[in-house]
C-alpha cells in the first residue's frame, strides 16, 4: 500500500492497518509503518473478540470484548504518542457488537447501521472512563466512518455521569428518601382515593427501587475512577484539548449541529471522509456538496483540511505538497 500511494505529487498518504491478538507486533508494525514506510498514522479496531469469562468454552458462539481502552493495549496508545502520529478506530462485522446487540441484527441492514457507532460509542466511552485520555494527555484518536451526529448527546451523557456520579456522588450521603417521605409524595401525585392500595404500592415500589442490591451507597462509582483521578477531569476536557476527532461523508447533515451542540468545541471534531470504493459511499461532486453546505467559510475550512491535520499532525503538515498552503489542501486519505 505504501508502494502504491507514492508518487500522484505527494497527495495520497497510506494509513497502517493492525491486528490487536499481539500487542508487541502491533507497536513494532506501528513503528515501521511510520518510520521505515513513510504512513502517517495507523488504525485498529475499537475491540477484539474474547471468549467470555462465564462461558470460555463456548467460544466463538458466546463472546465478549477487550476494548482498545483495555490495559493490555496501553503500549499501542503508548506508541502512538511516542510516535506523535493519530490513532484511527474503525469498527466493521468482524469486530465483535457487543451488548448482545449482535443477536437481534442479523440482516445486513441492521449490522451495518449498529455496528460502526454501537463499537465506536463504547470504545470512546472505555477510552474516557478508562483513563486512557488521562493517562495520555497528547494522545489524539479518530473514530472514523461511524458518522458524527450522536457525538454531543455521548458528550452530554458522560458530562453529566461524571459530574452527578463522580464528582460530586457522596457514597456516605447517597439520595435516598425514608419510606414515610415517598409515600407522601406518592399521595400528593396520585391523591387519596385509595390510601391502602397507594400505600401498598409505594412499599413495593421503595423496596424495588432502594433495596441493597441497588443501593447506591453499595456502588461507589467515584472510587473506581481515583487511579486517575478523573474526580477532577470533566471528559468534556478531552473534547475541548484536542484529543478527540470523528469523521462525515458528504450527506451527513451532522457537522450543521456539532457547533450548535456543543460550541467551538463542536468545530473541531469532524475530518470530511469521502469513503471511496464502498457500496454507500457519495462520491460524485462530495466536496463540493460540502463547500455548498452553508457552513461559514472558518468552519468550512477545518471540516475540509483543518480537524484533519489537526489530526494527523505534523507527519502530516510536514508532508505537504510545497504547491499547497494548509487552506487549499485536498488530501486523500487511505487505509
Amino acid at each position: 500500500m505504501a508502494d502504491d500511494c507514492r508518487g500522484y505529487d505527494n497527495r495520497l498518504k497510506p494509513i497502517g492497518v493492525l491486528p490487536l491478538q499481539d500487542v508487541a507486533a502491533a507497536v513494532a508494525e506501528m513503528h515501521r509503518c511510520v518510520n521505515e514506510l513513510g504512513m502517517i498514522g495507523v488504525a485498529v479496531a475499537p475491540n477484539m473478540p474474547i471468549p467470555h469469562p462465564k462461558a470460555p468454552d463456548a467460544f466463538p458462539d458466546i463472546r465478549s470484548c477487550k476494548t482498545i481502552s483495555h490495559p493490555d493495549f496501553r503500549p499501542i496508545l503508548q506508541a502512538a504518542v511516542d510516535l506523535n502520529i493519530g490513532l484511527g478506530i474503525h469498527g466493521r462485522p468482524g469486530s465483535y457488537m457487543v451488548g448482545g446487540i449482535s443477536d437481534y441484527t442479523e440482516t445486513f441492514v441492521l449490522t451495518h447501521i449498529f455496528v460502526q457507532r454501537n463499537q465506536q460509542q463504547l470504545a470512546l466511552a472505555r477510552m474516557v472512563f478508562d483513563g486512557a485520555f488521562e493517562q495520555f494527555p497528547t494522545l489524539r484518536v479518530g473514530f472514523l466512518e461511524g458518522g458524527c451526529g450522536w457525538v454531543p448527546d455521548l458528550a452530554h451523557a458522560f458530562h453529566e455521569h461524571w459530574e452527578k456520579r463522580i464528582r460530586d456522588f457522596d457514597p456516605k450521603h447517597p439520595y435516598r428518601p425514608s419510606l414515610m417521605e415517598f409515600t407522601k409524595l406518592m399521595i400528593q401525585e396520585r391523591g387519596t382515593s385509595n390510601n391502602f392500595n397507594l400505600i401498598s404500592q409505594a412499599k413495593n415500589l421503595f423496596d424495588l427501587m432502594w433495596n441493597a442490591q441497588h443501593d447506591p451507597s453499595q456502588i461507589n462509582d467515584a472510587s473506581l475512577y481515583e487511579h486517575y483521578d478523573l474526580r477532577h477531569r470533566d471528559p468534556m476536557d478531552y473534547f475541548e484539548r484536542g484529543q478527540i476527532f470523528t469523521s462525515f461523508e458528504s450527506d451527513d447533515p451532522g457537522p450543521a449541529y456539532l457547533p450548535v451542540a456543543m460550541g467551538e468545541t463542536g468545530k473541531r471534531l469532524a475530518c470530511f471522509s469521502g469513503d471511496y470504493g464502498h457500496w454507500d459511499g457519495v462520491l460524485h461532486n462530495c466536496v463540493k456538496d460540502v463547500a455548498d453546505g452553508g457552513y461559514d467559510r472558518e468552519y468550512l475550512g477545518m471540516l475540509l483540511s483543518g480537524n484533519a491535520l489537526d489530526f494527523y499532525g505534523d507527519r502530516l503538515r510536514q508532508s505537504l505538497p510545497v504547491n499547497l498552503t494548509v487552506n487549499e489542501s485536498s488530501l486523500n486519505v487511505v487505509k
